[in-house]
């Protein structure tokens, strides 16, 4: 029998190692790849459960936000807040089958609904600023209507209006019939329930009514009827000053310095001094001042400042307004006597607008 060379049996045990090591090294390798599939199956499931775990267990809730009221929507509180919860849907039939109930939150806005009161409508008269869009706007009760684009505040409106002779000079007359146009746009647009009238000044003043009427439709009949002859030279400046009651058939106010203690002894032109007091003194809510100047008031013969004629108008007024509401809105013509209408305004709560009758 041949025994084993050394070197043959030391090349084998080589190869028997080897073999063993490879198998080992297989192993670890298997070992390796289920321990690494393990893991992504137990991330994959904590993910299923983090993102549909508790949605298969809470109930939905279903918020609604419902306001009660106008006010209450643009103060929204936490108890406006009302929670409906929904019922939880019945166990499934099958084992088998599962009902994955998702959490539902949701804001549901309520529209919001303001109150507002209908305007007259705009009939595009395209009158310059503020006169092209937008007449409905109303202030106050939103009765009054509205003049060249100023709101009127509250129900009760007079209209003061220039007729003095530097009207058709600075207004031209295709101004002056745009201006007509809005005066009877205006009274055609008082509602129901407001009451209006007309003071017509130069040196002197006619009213159209001693006091405000109701507008219904036989008085806006007869107020523009009774506008219609000014500007026509049917008489100069004012029926009142024209000495025409007899001979005009349109019944009128007559409005006279002396009818007013504090405009008595006076005289001059442009007397919307005289024509504010007089409508101050029939307790309107809003009083409208069309006008191309600035009175030129005398008295005694002696010209009054601005200073003095202000304060007039002022005390007047203020007297008449104790305890309710007034409000002065001046139209200046070309921006003539912006400053004089600047001033009452400003005393009374109301505004200016500055009109060009010629682009009108």
């Amino acid at each position: 029998m041949q025994t084993p060379h050394p070197a043959h049996e030391s090349l084998h045990q080589q190869q028997v190692m080897d073999l063993v090591a490879a198998e080992e090294a297989r192993k670890s390798k298997i070992l390796a790849l289920l321990v690494a599939i393990g893991a992504h199956v137990l991330l994959i499931g904590a993910l299923v459960y983090v993102v549909f775990g508790e949605t298969m267990v809470r109930e939905p809730n279903l918020i609604i936000s419902a306001p009660h009221s106008a006010v209450e929507q643009l103060r929204p509180t936490k108890k406006d807040l009302v929670q409906v919860k929904a019922e939880r849907p019945a166990a499934p039939s099958s084992s088998m089958s599962q009902v994955v109930v998702a959490e539902t939150v949701s804001q549901i806005p309520v529209p919001m609904v303001e109150d507002f009161v209908e305007g007259p409508v705009n009939f595009g008269t395209g009158f310059g600023e503020g006169m092209g869009s937008g007449m409905g706007g109303l202030g106050g009760s939103g009765l009054g209507g509205s003049f060249f684009g100023t709101p009127a505040a509250g129900k009760s409106v007079i209209l003061v209006i220039d007729v003095s002779t530097s009207m058709p000079r600075n207004c031209g007359s295709n101004g002056i019939a745009a201006i007509r146009a809005e005066i009877e746009r205006t009274i055609n647009a008082f509602r129901p329930g407001s009451r209006f009238n007309i003071i017509c000044f130069g040196n002197m003043a006619d009213g159209f009514r001693k006091r405000p009427v109701p507008a219904t439709p036989s008085n806006k009949k007869a107020a523009i009827a009774f506008t219609k002859a000014y500007f026509t030279g049917a008489f100069q400046r004012t029926r009142t000053a024209a000495g025409v009651d007899e001979k005009d058939p349109i019944p009128y106010v007559p409005i006279r310095p002396d009818a007013f203690r504090a405009t008595e002894d006076t005289s001059g032109g442009s007397r919307y001094d005289l024509a504010l007091i007089a409508a101050f003194e029939q307790q309107p809510e809003t009083v409208f001042l069309l006008t191309d100047g600035e009175p030129s008031t005398r008295r005694n013969g002696e010209s009054l400042s601005k200073n003095e004629i202000l304060s007039m108008v002022r005390r007047a007024g203020k007297r008449s307004a104790a305890g309710r509401t007034l409000v002065v809105n001046g139209i200046s013509v070309n921006g003539i006597g912006k400053a004089y209408l600047e001033d009452i305004a400003k005393t009374f709560r109301g505004s200016v607008k500055v009109i060009e009758p010629k682009k009108l």
